[in-house]
């Protein structure tokens, strides 16, 4: 399991609907259909049951939503801090000098 993986769990249950993930995140149904399937099997757990066209989230996918948007958030909070660090540490001095003609 990885970031990627949360990402695409926590899409298609926000969108209600592969479909809709897909469009969202750029992808093709079936690359996220499978990864959503693979990380299932990985975890051993349903995280999605279907009805109609809509996927629902089981408890075991409330849950892992719950920690994966948590898990989300700080991942992007400690990109914003990181990349506010290295501005901060990116000093860039300015000379200025009259022209000189030669």
């Amino acid at each position: 399991m990885d970031l990627r993986d949360m990402r695409y769990v926590v899409a298609i249950a926000q969108n209600g609907t592969v479909t809709k993930a897909a469009e969202q995140l750029h992808l093709s149904q079936s690359t996220l259909s499978l990864t959503y399937r693979a990380l299932e099997k990985e975890l051993g757990v349903p995280l999605f049951r279907k009805k109609g066209r809509n996927l629902l989230l089981t408890e075991a996918g409330r849950l892992f939503c719950r920690e994966a948007a948590s898990i989300l958030a700080q991942t992007e909070l400690l990109r914003t801090r990181m990349e506010q660090y290295g501005s901060a540490l990116q000093k860039s001095i300015t000379l200025y000098t009259d022209a000189v003609d030669f």
